[in-house]
């Protein structure tokens, strides 16, 4: 066969398509008559069906998307267009191969243009030839919409149909496409339609000059007016959503951010910004912002979807990303961000502070009075200057004060736990190592270790220390001087630290309570231990900020156990 047989194949090819799509045909169609089309042109080398969706496997290859077949509307097919290379029996010329790729990159955008139910709104294909001295439309309904070349609104050429805000537009995307510089080109024009009102397209420019029955530039447009509409629908009402919102262009970079967007994060001028960036920023914001942005990500990865994020006090931040469509093709998006306050009740938070403020006063009033007591003894002539009695003085005044100073660094975190102003700095730790610094740095010799190796964690050191201290200041302290145990292995992804002691426990029914801050044990309280019920409601409050879980169990008058749980 010879070269002018080729792309006279082409032609063929082409004006098939264009009568496939114009007519609105279904998957089963182009399966037949189409795909025994593209079998037959030289320089083809094989097509077959595949699902969708399913990537272009490597060079050479094309996926031209197929509409549903009528009756199977979720069965989703392509066709998988692969092209002869030099050595093949149906290798036709470097000409053809390339005459070939351009077309088949033609034929992809325009036949996913009406295929995918997803579309903001419904988008037929507009299809029209430019040669040296005229213009014509390839399908009927071009010609409908836009009127032919013997219209006397149309004579003059189609530029004369683009709107004069993007004739420039339109001119450089033929010039790129005229002068060889790319052999194809895309541009949004607005246009005048027969009606006399206007069109918006997204318009794709294809060099098929020398292909005889063309010899010119075909310009495929996709209809995309009521997508613009929607699109300003959006813009008008986004500062009106009851939610911090911004709207994404199809640069991936910040168009316009509501009011309530700048107060959650602080920052006003928006657009411009990337999509990363702007996520990043709305982290910052949360108690662990490295989990949030992961979330974030994970959720743009998809395209779509929510993702729920602890803000702190209470309160949980739940983002969600929809994508704008035209054209089955993503052109932008729209995230929300939601904050939620997930406490009981309104009374509660003044329940908790007045119950705060009694431990408070308890807890404070026995080492002041401690304080005082014993500062009148140093001061009381009587003592002389015996060194051993000051001195043991002088240690017990050390031990309350580091009760106090415990106490207030503790209600200090608490409150910026409260708050959602902590962060967490995550940094690769070795856990097995860490927790014996811990155990090693407590002060009781009855803790026996046990320890498995295991990959590095993900974790912030300086809190992981705190959960642990508190965990084991706990253990010593009722485990009346009797046996701990500290057992720390890795299994599914997961370090596991249990720590058990074998003291009073944790009497039945206040199992739930007790991990509530400012909550304690009956038995702690009748016993007389020291403390206000804050150290384990910390611990927990700790692991959940990055993530993990603290699960408590005891038997009353046996020991308790916590196992913290910490991914890697």
């Amino acid at each position: 066969m010879t070269s002018s047989g080729g792309t006279g194949q082409v032609t063929a090819l082409l004006l098939t398509a264009a009568d496939l799509v114009s007519s609105g045909a279904d998957g089963e169609q182009y399966r037949g008559r189409f795909a025994d089309l593209l079998r037959a042109v030289r320089g083809v080398r094989s097509v077959r069906a595949v699902p969708r969706p399913e990537s272009q496997a490597r060079q050479g290859f094309f996926l031209l998307p197929l509409p549903p077949v009528r009756g199977r509307a979720g069965a989703r097919e392509a066709l998988l267009v692969e092209l002869a290379r030099m050595g093949d029996r149906r290798w036709s010329g470097r000409a053809q191969r390339d005459r070939l790729e351009s077309v088949l990159v033609f034929l992809s955008h325009a036949l996913a243009m009406p295929a995918l139910r997803d579309s903001v709104s419904a988008a037929p294909l507009l299809l029209l030839g430019l040669t040296r001295d005229s213009w014509f439309p390839c399908t009927g309904r071009t010609a409908r919409e836009l009127g032919t070349p013997q219209d006397p609104d149309r004579a003059a050429g189609p530029l004369t149909m683009v709107d004069p805000r993007d004739r420039i537009t339109a001119l450089r995307a033929f010039a790129k496409v005229h002068s060889g510089l790319k052999t194809s080109a895309r541009a949004h024009l607005r246009l005048s339609r027969r009606a006399g009102d206007e069109l918006t397209v997204n318009a794709f420019f294809i060099d098929l000059t020398g292909v005889p029955g063309i010899d010119g530039i075909i310009v495929a447009g996709h209809d995309v007016t009521q997508a613009g509409a929607d699109r300003a629908a959006v813009r008008e009402l986004l500062p009106r959503l009851p939610h911090a919102a911004f709207l994404i262009g199809h640069d991936g970079a910040v168009v316009l951010a509501n009011r309530r967007f700048a107060q959650l994060t602080g920052t006003p001028g928006w657009p411009g910004t990337g999509e990363d960036r702007a996520l990043w920023t709305v982290a910052a914001g949360c108690q662990d912002q490295q989990d949030a942005f992961r979330r974030f990500q994970s959720v743009l990865t998809a395209r779509r979807g929510t993702a729920d994020v602890t803000l702190g006090a209470g309160r949980t931040l739940v983002a969600e990303r929809r994508p704008l469509v035209e054209s089955g093709t993503e052109t932008g998006a729209l995230w929300t961000f939601e904050v939620r306050d997930d406490r009981p009740a309104a009374e509660e938070p003044d329940a908790r502070h007045g119950k705060a403020l009694a431990a408070v006063a308890q807890e404070v009033s026995a080492p002041v009075t401690a304080l005082l007591s014993l500062g009148g003894l140093l001061g009381d002539t009587r003592l002389g200057a015996g060194a051993m009695e000051q001195r043991s003085t002088a240690e017990v005044i050390n031990r309350n004060a580091g009760r106090l100073r415990r106490l207030a660094d503790h209600l200090l975190l608490l409150n910026r736990l409260d708050r959602g102003e902590l962060r967490v700095r995550r940094t690769e730790v070795d856990v097995p190592s860490l927790v014996a610094e811990v155990v090693a740095a407590t002060a009781s010799g009855a803790i026996r270790q046990v320890a498995t190796p295991g990959p590095t964690a993900h974790v912030d050191s300086a809190l992981l220390r705190q959960i642990l201290g508190e965990v084991l200041e706990n253990a010593v302290r009722y485990g009346e001087s009797r046996s701990i145990r500290v057992t720390t292995g890795f299994a599914a992804g997961w370090w596991t630290v249990e720590i058990a002691d074998s003291g009073i426990g944790i009497p039945p029914g206040e199992l739930d309570r007790v991990a509530r801050p400012f909550e304690r044990g009956t038995n702690v309280v009748n016993g007389g231990y020291p403390g206000a019920g804050l150290g384990l409601a910390i611990a927990e409050e700790l692991v959940k900020a990055h993530g993990g879980t603290l699960r408590l169990s005891s038997v009353f008058g046996v020991g308790t156990t916590v196992a913290i749980g910490l991914k890697a």
